[in-house]
């Protein structure tokens, strides 16, 4: 069995541990923008995971054929990395009663286009994403390839939407938007990080 240190090293090598939260991976040559590493929690990936043991929350709004893909692409983490992680669907989390309704150590898979808990927050996120498309501050991305993997901070409830827990997600533009994700590798070039990352 994988230690935590190897199971970091298996998820993302191109990346420190230390600035892992703020390195936001793309398939294409963009570079993070301030707004969006401002909006990063203090934590770390690594703080995250120590804390215990993820759920992964499953997209079921992309239609059957996107829906099984996300399953089995979190499933494959999951049963890699932290075998004794639950796998729920988007359905068993009521957004609308804030952090408490949330399972511990969220990690969402799939947009907002595909993961209704996502949907439901979109007002309220640090980015805005949805099938073919992702803007974070004013550059926008247009396409299917663009992936989004980032560390989303806690906040309370207010206009914009639900409160929630700080949550781990793992994003696409296309549909279902995460078989990619799981190569975070050099595929169609070198990742793009934060520029404070080592």
């Amino acid at each position: 069995m994988l230690n935590y240190k190897e199971k970091h090293f298996s998820l993302n090598r191109a990346v420190s541990a230390r600035n892992w939260i703020r390195s936001v991976l793309f398939s294409a040559g963009i570079t993070a923008t301030a707004s969006l590493a401002a909006q990063a929690p203090s934590s770390t990936p690594n703080d995250f995971f120590k804390r215990g043991t993820p759920t992964f929350i499953v997209g079921t709004a992309g239609g059957e054929q996107a829906d099984r893909a996300i399953r089995a692409q979190a499933g494959m983490v999951r049963d890699l990395l932290f075998p004794g992680a639950n796998l729920i669907e988007d359905s068993a989390v009521d957004v609308g009663k804030g952090p408490p309704a949330w399972p511990a150590n969220p990690v969402l898979y799939g947009g907002p286009h595909v993961n209704h808990v996502l949907a439901k927050l979109v007002a309220s996120l640090p980015f805005r994403m949805e099938r073919g498309k992702m803007a974070l501050g004013d550059q926008v991305f247009a396409g299917d390839e663009y992936r989004l993997i980032t560390l989303v901070p806690s906040r309370a409830a207010d206009k914009e939407g639900p409160g929630h827990p700080e949550f781990l997600l793992y994003a696409g533009t296309g549909t279902p938007g995460v078989a990619e994700i799981n190569g975070v590798g050099n595929v169609g070039g070198d990742p793009i990080l934060n520029p404070e990352a080592e």
